[in-house]
């Protein structure tokens, strides 16, 4: 990841696209993440984020999803099409669920996963 993505100056110039299918979860992240000065975008399915991207209505620097979400595209899969279309959008991943499916397993061992909860520390 860019060293200067969380520094104080390159903050307000920061979109990052939260999708969380749990509007509390998305509500308070976007409140922590504002308050630190990023621009928050929000999507409550991997399908409607995937719509917001493909039609450039979030022009993001990270997408912040959670893995496990109801619709056509999860977390994982959202990030598989954001890498075939937008391979420099970085996205970062985030999980409440005890991922004991190998599939899932086998996608996330080398990728940055955030456990929910979380605070603003983590």
């Amino acid at each position: 990841m860019d060293e200067s993505f969380g520094t104080d100056a390159s903050r307000e110039s920061r979109i990052i696209l939260v999708v969380d299918d749990d509007a509390p979860i998305w509500h308070c992240i976007r409140r922590i993440l504002e308050q630190a000065n990023y621009v928050v975008l929000t999507s409550q399915s991997g399908d409607h984020a995937w719509t917001l991207i493909e039609q450039g209505d979030a022009s993001a620097d990270l997408v912040l999803t959670d893995i496990v979400m109801p619709g056509s595209l999860d977390g994982l899969s959202l990030a598989a099409k954001i890498r075939q279309r937008e391979p420099k959008l970085r996205v970062l991943f985030m999980t409440g669920s005890v991922l004991e499916d190998s599939k899932y397993l086998a996608e996330i061992t080398n990728k940055r996963v955030l456990r929910k909860p979380f605070s603003p520390r983590s």
